[in-house]
């Protein structure tokens, strides 16, 4: 439990400091000025705010900042309370922007996202699922089984870890891709040399989704040209093997099913597809929750991923 310390704010400081030098009546004026605009803030600072109200969700509360001592990124985050709903997205979208999809976020920061991500949902009463149907790019998570990928990508010296996606057929088809570009310089290309494939079925329930995976996969494998000169010199004519090793690069496609444990019924199988509840969708946004923490996506140009893209 937080205990609130009287602390003289650095605003106070600084006036003070600031009108040493000039009469005493501007000086006393100056000082009540800021002591009076920093009271009812230090005031607020004691006492727990609680979050926007969401249908769904019962956040942890936590301390109020005074505008005097916030950063920049806590007034960010304070501007999206009792906003419209495109204010919100805004505020949501320049939060996410302060992480690294998720990796490397300080717990205050987190903390940030959490309350304007709050914000968003709690405007998600009515979600058609309909809408899910396109390509969605990642701008956060809390899951550490995918901001550790990102991580990797942040510490290997070589790895570079792209776009993270989640592709949607139509609710009838049922299929979704979560697809992961990587890089792997000088031999691969930067951002997107290689494309991990994790294949689902989804079931609509209501406003939660069930997946049922089915298969991984590599492919989309871009070599660098300095890796494909390496392999066939300029200055030497293209051998049959080697024109058949750059087509077998281009082309190189990988799949391992997935299987549930086959001593299960299909009941018990049914029960087994993890739950991914949408807590917010519409035609440019998608925010969803997990037993593994919260997903926030925003709708790509693109429709889907192909092989050249």
């Amino acid at each position: 439990m937080f205990v609130p310390v009287p602390v003289a704010p650095s605003c106070c400081v600084a006036a003070f400091f600031t009108t040493m030098s000039l009469a005493r009546p501007a000086h006393v004026s100056a000082i009540s000025t800021c002591r009076s605009q920093c009271s009812l803030a230090h005031t607020a600072s004691a006492q727990f705010v609680p979050r926007t109200a969401g249908r769904r969700h019962v956040g942890a509360r936590r301390l109020a900042v005074p505008p005097c001592m916030a950063t920049s990124e806590q007034r960010v985050a304070g501007s999206a309370q009792g906003t419209d709903l495109a204010t919100a997205k805004r505020v949501l979208k320049r939060t996410c922007y302060l992480t690294d999809r998720g990796a490397g976020s300080s717990p205050d920061v987190r903390g940030m996202v959490e309350e304007a991500q709050v914000a968003v949902e709690a405007f998600g009463d009515a979600t058609d699922l309909g809408m899910l149907e396109g390509l969605w790019k990642l701008i956060y998570t809390n899951a550490f089984d995918v901001t550790g990928i990102v991580d990797l990508g942040r510490t290997a010296p070589l790895l570079k870890v792209g776009g993270i996606y989640q592709q949607y057929s139509s609710v009838e088809e049922g299929v979704v891709k979560n697809i992961v570009d990587f890089g792997l310089p000088p031999f691969l290309e930067a951002d997107k040399g290689l494309r991990f494939t994790v294949r689902a079925e989804f079931e609509a329930r209501n406003e939660s989704l069930a997946f049922q995976f089915k298969s991984a996969g590599v492919s989309n494998l871009r070599i660098t040209s300095e890796l494909e000169s390496f392999i066939t010199p300029a200055l030497l004519p293209r051998a049959q093997i080697q024109q058949a090793i750059l087509i077998a690069l281009q082309e190189f496609n990988v799949t391992v099913p997935l299987m549930t444990p086959s001593s299960m019924d299909n009941r018990a199988r049914k029960a087994f597809r993890p739950i991914f509840q949408v807590t917010y969708l519409d035609k440019d946004m998608f925010i969803g929750r997990a037993p593994q923490g919260s997903f926030i996506f925003l709708k790509d140009k693109r429709t889907r991923l192909s092989q050249n893209t």
